[in-house]
C-alpha cells in the first residue's frame, strides 16, 4: 500500500526527523505525529532530540 511504502521510506520523513542522524534506527511515532499535526510524516511532536544542524524556526540550517 502507499502508507506502508512511505512510512519504510525515510527519506520522506518531514521536519527534524527528516534532518535526524537516527532516524533509520528511531523512526519516531507516525501515529502521534498523524494524530497531531495530521501528516504521519510529518516530525515526532514529543522528541526532545534535537539533530545536528536543526534549527526549528527554518529546519536544517
Amino acid at each position: 500500500s502507499k502508507v506502508f511504502n512511505e512510512l519504510r521510506d525515510y527519506s520522506l520523513l518531514k521536519g527534524k526527523c527528516g534532518a535526524c542522524e537516527y532516524k533509520a534506527v528511531c523512526g519516531g511515532c507516525r501515529a502521534r505525529a498523524l494524530e497531531l499535526t495530521g501528516d504521519y510524516l510529518e516530525s515526532e511532536p514529543y522528541c526532545v532530540y534535537e539533530p545536528a544542524g536543526w534549527n526549528p524556526e527554518g529546519g536544517a540550517e
